[in-house]
């Protein structure tokens, strides 16, 4: 009975690392998809920018209450039925669990998201997130930085993602990485005797959801493909999310978020860094005191270096006109 217990741990314990693994190869395949930038736009309200100058924190969104109705889902009916129809049974059987459960359990395993967009002063973008063309659009350069959750050992890929829209090149990646999980099936000997023998299909279908959880927060329908969106994308278990999770008020409702700060790469323990703000463009239709009012905050908080610019987007905009 100990050797059986001692098997049984040792394949917990190598299947689950290697399990982590696949996502790190999701997260390269991804960023093979499309050129690699450093840099990224965040359109925004100016209650947004003032909150991140002062306070050198994002927002990352419960992915459950972003504007897109079908977001998460997209991706994972698409990953459930890529699992259906794979060739490995373990596969498929690990996509019913999958199905019959992953709604349930978004709150022990939560995705937030902080979004940005790879294309700058772009009409779209103005409207649907600068609060309606009259908030402004943040330039970063995230060569030397990556964001931290406050006080918690959280898996995020720290390095922004680029959303997939295309339904094929969904279907390919998710390929990709199921065939990677079967040859670890293969590796450690797992077949249906061995899990029915040792119970371990549910913690077999843990190991594989956050994977595929971080995966999905990267699918979205095709018609949002306008926004040429990247991601930042962490997953909180319960009792994390709970400890740091903070909401704020939306058209009468409450949407819970995170806050996370900057941190550079090359020092860990280091709290608060500069903000790495590169350039800041003002609305369509701004004026003279929408410059001049941002110029003093961004001095106000040793951000004098940071550009300014105007969009070129020759927009009527009676929010911020001429102010």
């Amino acid at each position: 009975m100990d050797q059986t217990k001692n098997t049984s741990a040792r394949f917990d314990k190598g299947l689950k690392l290697d399990i982590e693994k696949i996502g790190l190869e999701i997260s390269d395949q991804l960023s093979k998809l499309t050129e690699m930038s450093d840099n990224f736009y965040h359109y925004t309200s100016a209650q947004g920018i003032q909150g991140i100058i002062e306070n050198r924190v994002m927002w990352a969104t419960d992915i459950r209450f972003l504007n897109d109705l079908s977001e998460f889902d997209n991706g994972m009916v698409i990953i459930i039925d890529r699992m259906l129809k794979h060739k490995n049974p373990i596969i498929a059987e690990l996509s019913k669990l999958l199905k019959t459960y992953y709604s349930q359990t978004m709150d022990s395993a939560t995705p937030y998201v902080t979004s940005f967009c790879i294309e700058k002063d772009l009409l779209s973008q103005w409207r649907a997130y600068a609060n309606n063309a009259s908030g402004y659009c943040m330039e970063f350069d995230f060569s030397k930085t990556k964001f931290k959750v406050a006080g918690q050992d959280v898996d995020s890929w720290v390095k922004g993602k680029p959303i997939i829209y295309d339904d094929e090149e969904k279907k390919t990646i998710v390929d990709n990485s199921l065939d990677e999980l079967e040859q670890l099936l293969i590796k450690y000997k797992v077949d249906e005797t061995y899990l029915i023998e040792q119970g371990s299909i549910g913690t077999l279908a843990g190991y594989v959801s956050a994977s595929m959880f971080m995966l999905a927060c990267h699918f979205k329908d095709k018609s949002f493909k306008e926004e040429k969106e990247w991601r930042v994308c962490f997953i909180l278990n319960q009792s994390q999310a709970e400890q740091i999770r903070e909401f704020r008020i939306s058209d009468g409702g409450f949407i819970p978020y995170i806050p996370v700060s900057f941190n550079q790469k090359e020092n860990e323990n280091e709290e608060q860094i500069p903000i790495p703000l590169v350039s800041v463009c003002l609305p369509p239709s701004s004026g003279i005191n929408a410059e001049k009012g941002l110029r003093l905050l961004l001095n106000d908080y040793t951000l004098n270096n940071v550009l300014v610019n105007k969009s070129n987007i020759p927009l009527k905009n009676k929010a911020s006109l001429h102010w």
